[in-house]
């Protein structure tokens, strides 16, 4: 009976002193939540969790300012991040590719050479995007990355008539997203970066484009892919006394992760003197879902954890204009083009994800919002088609992205379609 109740007694000395130090200590904490999350995992850890909470004071769990930081978990957040993002830019690259079998398909309207197109069109293409996205240290809840994606795609469609074609694509994406690095503090030495996330997709998609009316058309797509998912966090376990030697906390985890994109786009087809000018307005729906995973822990810091990253859904409507011309050349046609798209998200989730260290023992739950994120954006599009004899035609396209707060985006297009 006298070990029962000296076992609750420390149980309830220790949740009285950690209810202190949750009242002391807020106004010097970096992250407060992350903070209460850590002093409720010290009051019964298990494993090397254990010797992490007894470094600190009373073995209570209070973090160093830098610390609370660097260990907050929310590199979790961009894994449905980077899918989401991939199946909005695959249902873009749908509605140009359809743009570009409607402005070499009307040449003959142009004081151009015609230009006899096949039934069936092969596409290849390589895409390479580079994005970096700033964030402000204690205002927002994610982490600023670097973005670099690389994407394949392999297509096959079918002229069934001059007003409807339809068709499938392929499409392997590889996306790597490095986090920035904390900034060093007094006896705190953090890593060059707070991780990364390696995302390897594979999907697929199947459109149809026609054309009604006098002049107006219609794109529509639906698409799905599965993706590999890793992430690491690279972060810095540090008491608050900032005496003891701060121990390296390297993690990573894997998930594979599921995305469903659809799409349907209505335009008009316009002239200008010499110009195709083709405006049109559209919807895009896309759902991604992250499956749970467990960290393992390269240090043995007992630091890993278990996380759970909710599922992510986006309606994004977009509107915009494009401009098409040809020049004759000797032997060959060139079809500079242009184009502006304004999107507009109605409805976005927040990225959420809710994580436990795997060697608490009463499985503490840190609940994790992402920012809000933004709801409009300009997207500027330049390229170049050549239309050889035989129905070789390579072409090349510049994008940016502007109107996105500490967002900087640039997308090249480079590729080669096949008419026969």
């Amino acid at each position: 009976m006298g070990v029962v109740y000296l076992q609750l007694h420390r149980r309830w000395s220790a949740l009285v002193l950690t209810a202190a130090c949750m009242m002391v200590n807020p106004a010097f904490a970096a992250n407060q939540p992350f903070q209460d999350f850590f002093f409720a995992a010290c009051v019964n850890p298990a494993g090397n969790l254990a010797v992490r909470c007894a470094e600190t004071n009373g073995g209570l769990g209070d973090l160093s300012s830098d610390s609370e930081s660097s260990l907050n978990p929310s590199q979790a957040l961009s894994g449905a991040g980077t899918a989401l993002a991939v199946g909005r830019e695959r249902s873009q690259k749908l509605r140009d590719r359809l743009e570009n079998q409607r402005g070499s398909g009307r040449l003959e309207q142009q004081n151009s050479p015609r230009v006899d197109i096949g039934p069936f069109s092969l596409l290849v293409n390589v895409r390479r995007q580079n994005s970096e996205f700033d964030r402000t240290v204690d205002v927002d809840a994610e982490r600023g990355y670097e973005l670099d994606q690389n994407t394949l795609e392999v297509g096959l469609d079918y002229r069934m008539n001059d007003h409807l074609v339809w068709g499938a694509l392929a499409q392997w994406t590889s996306a790597s997203l490095e986090f920035d690095g904390e900034i060093p503090g007094q006896n705190f030495t953090p890593f060059a970066d707070a991780g990364e996330t390696e995302t390897d997709t594979l999907g697929i998609s199947v459109f149809a484009s026609g054309e009604f009316g006098a002049d107006f058309y219609f794109d529509a797509s639906i698409g799905y892919s599965d993706a590999e998912v890793e992430i690491s966090r690279n972060s810095v376990f540090q008491e608050s006394n900032r005496l003891i030697a701060q121990t390296s906390v390297l993690t990573e985890g894997e998930a594979d992760a599921t995305e469903f994109s659809a799409s349907l786009n209505i335009g008009y087809l316009g002239r200008l003197g010499t110009w195709n000018v083709s405006p049109f307005v559209g919807v895009t729906y896309v759902d991604t879902d992250v499956d749970s995973y467990s960290e393992t822990d390269l240090t043995g810091s007992g630091l890993a954890m278990q996380v759970a990253v909710d599922d992510r859904s986006e309606v994004v409507g977009h509107a915009g204009i494009s401009f098409s011309t040809a020049v004759s050349l000797t032997g060959w046609v060139l079809m500079p083009h242009a184009r502006l798209e304004f999107s507009h998200a109605f409805e976005s989730d927040r990225a959420r994800a809710e994580l436990a260290f795997v060697n608490d023992a009463n499985s503490n739950v840190l609940a994790l919002d992402g920012d809000s994120s933004d709801d409009t954006r300009l997207d500027i599009a330049l390229g170049v088609v050549g239309v050889f004899p035989n129905g070789w035609m390579p072409f090349l396209e510049y994008q940016v992205t502007t109107g996105v707060d500490d967002l900087d985006r640039e997308v090249v297009v480079a590729g080669i379609r096949k008419e026969f």
